[in-house]
């Protein structure tokens, strides 16, 4: 037998049992997996790629939207602008320098005469020459980042090839705005008119999963913001705690995207201005709420599911006085479809009632109840600039009292239309 055979036969049982004849081996070079900086930049493009795409593909291309024939579509975000957002990233992550295990990095300035701030960049020059952002590595791919505004943690992210998730202190991000701020006024610039005290903490992750974007709003602890707008006139806002207080996924290559919501109780007193420029402060009660909203641009459609509150009462005072109650019972499952030329249907999935009370206050002087139902099946259409909408299937029942008096009761074939002087007073009317 030939001995160039006898040799490659024992050196292939050698390669199977050892890692003998390494003469014969073909070595093979590992993948160089980016690190440090490179890592860092590479998950921000990761998840901005993945914002990009489902913005542009999903809203923009968005079938339900091109139905409607908006004045002013959005636009999708174009390859300059995407190149503008890497080299803003090039440039805030420019200059890096290690400190007890971290490594430093300082924004080079150009980020503002280049990009954020063209024309006027002195005083963005002035800020982000006090930006630190400090990277401390887990492993190759992931790790930590901390941003700083003069010696001010703002807040922080951890990075993985998959993931962005950023928890934010608010007193510690509001400690770094008002530094931000003062620098602002200090040129001579408008004020961000901050807010005087807020406390609570949130986590925002950005993900990709299995094709889909992914972003959820998660409020770990007790929002609380406080403060005194340009006309001295005060607010105050209370979020409770909730995991996963909004989450939205997009799935780019589908046409799909989805916005599950759990929001958390809510407690607010804000400024409004009634009609004759005065100044009222106006107290929300709101119990939370939970529900599922997907856009299926397949079938030019908004689907709603389990839409309701978290308890059925929603309340509202106006300086302190009673100015209106709504109690809701049930759920909204529900279909919204957009069809050529503007036009759009309603169909509800489930049956669904409730009850509006109002009462003359400081705010405004109407009062009266409003009641209402709507059977399941019910359909209604409503045409591209008309003040109509067309009944289709299913029964909806309206009863005003007082000021807002009313008494429908429409089925299919019949056309509902409001009143010109009071917009929650409804009547049947002749169709057009």
């Amino acid at each position: 037998m030939n001995k160039n055979i006898l040799k490659s036969i024992a050196c292939g049982a050698l390669v199977l049992a050892t890692t003998g004849c390494k003469e014969e081996q073909v070595e093979v070079t590992p993948i160089a997996q980016p690190s440090g900086r490179a890592a860092l930049i590479k998950a921000l493009e990761t998840q901005a790629q993945g914002l990009v795409d489902s913005f542009n593909n999903v809203i923009v291309d968005s079938q339900f939207l091109k139905n409607l024939d908006l004045e002013n579509p959005p636009e999708k975000i174009s390859m300059e602008t995407e190149n503008e957002v890497k080299q803003a990233v090039d440039y805030l992550l420019a200059n890096e320098q290690s400190d007890n295990g971290a490594t430093v990095y300082s924004p080079d300035t150009r980020i503002c005469s280049e990009i954020l701030a063209k024309n006027n960049p002195e005083t963005c020059q002035d800020i982000f020459s006090k930006i630190k952002l400090a990277q401390v590595e887990q492993d190759a791919t992931s790790g930590y980042v901390e941003i700083y505004l003069a010696n001010i943690k703002a807040f922080g992210f951890v990075y993985t090839p998959e993931l962005l998730s950023a928890q934010v202190d608010l007193s510690a991000l509001l400690a770094a705005l008002t530094k931000a701020d003062e620098i602002i006024v200090a040129h001579q610039e408008e004020s961000m008119e901050l807010p005087s005290s807020a406390s609570g903490n949130v986590s925002l992750t950005v993900a990709q999963k299995l094709g889909a974007t992914v972003v959820d709003l998660t409020v770990n602890q007790k929002i609380r913001i406080q403060g005194v707008n340009s006309e001295m006139q005060s607010y105050d806002i209370a979020i409770e705690a909730g995991q996963n207080a909004a989450t939205v996924s997009a799935f780019p290559a589908m046409g799909v995207a989805s916005l599950q919501v759990n929001i958390p109780a809510v407690e607010a007193i804000f400024p409004v201005h009634d009609h004759d420029n005065i100044n009222h402060a106006v107290s929300l009660s709101f119990p939370g709420g939970s529900g599922l909203a997907t856009l299926n641009n397949a079938m030019s459609m908004i689907e709603l599911s389990g839409v309701k509150l978290a308890a059925s009462t929603v309340s509202a005072k106006a300086d302190g006085q009673s100015m209106a109650q709504l109690t809701v019972n049930g759920q909204v499952d529900a279909q919204v479809t957009s069809y050529q030329g503007g036009h759009v249907g309603l169909k509800f999935l489930s049956a669904i009632d409730g009850q509006l009370t109002a009462v003359s206050n400081p705010l405004f002087s109407e009062q009266g109840t409003i009641t209402a139902s709507i059977a399941q099946g019910t359909e209604a259409y409503f045409a591209k600039d008309s003040d109509q909408a067309k009944i289709l299937a299913g029964n909806f029942q309206y009863v005003g009292t007082q000021d807002f008096l009313s008494n429908v009761n429409a089925t299919a074939g019949m056309c509902i239309q409001g009143d010109e002087n009071q917009d929650l007073t409804l009547q049947t009317v002749v169709c057009q």
